[in-house]
């Protein structure tokens, strides 16, 4: 009885998670436009991002969107509730796109610094406001994914 009880504590927080990813990815995108760029009807993408309405987003168009959008912020929800991180690394990129091991660990040290000042701002508070808290957690996925770039540009460099 306490693992059913369990699991469908588990379902709500994660059926929450993923509600409040989808609702922040609508206020931070023209979802008009989107519809258009991904082909289909407008009200269609508008509803399923809203956790109101019975449509649901499928994993294809979560997947077309984030493309779209080069927003993962859905997908990252999804797997933080699998506890799970992921990063995202552009597979096209070539030599000419890589960034030096310098410009890489200064855009870490700023991001770091960046996620200092939050701590200090919000540290005594008991509770985040929602933009605030997603406003953080993008900037610790922007930090996970320049740390993936570093290993990635350093097992690809050269040797001497």
């Amino acid at each position: 009885m306490e693992s059913n009880t369990a699991m469908c504590s588990y379902h709500a927080k994660a059926q929450q998670c993923f509600d409040d990813a989808c609702t922040a990815f609508a206020l931070k995108h023209n979802l008009c436009h989107l519809a258009d760029e991904i082909g289909i009807e407008r009200n269609v993408l508008r509803n399923m991002l809203n956790p109101n309405q019975s449509r649901l987003l499928t994993p294809p168009l979560m997947f077309s969107i984030s493309k779209a959008t080069a927003d993962y912020s859905i997908v990252y929800a999804l797997l933080r509730d699998l506890d799970i991180v992921a990063a995202h690394v552009p597979h096209n990129s070539n030599d000419s796109d890589q960034e030096t091991f310098l410009k890489r660990v200064l855009e870490n040290s700023l991001t770091a610094g960046e996620l200092s000042r939050l701590a200090l701002e919000f540290g005594g508070e008991s509770r985040l406001p929602r933009s605030s808290k997603n406003n953080i957690i993008a900037k610790c996925q922007h930090g996970i994914s320049n740390l993936v770039l570093i290993i990635s540009d350093l097992e690809t460099a050269p040797v001497a």
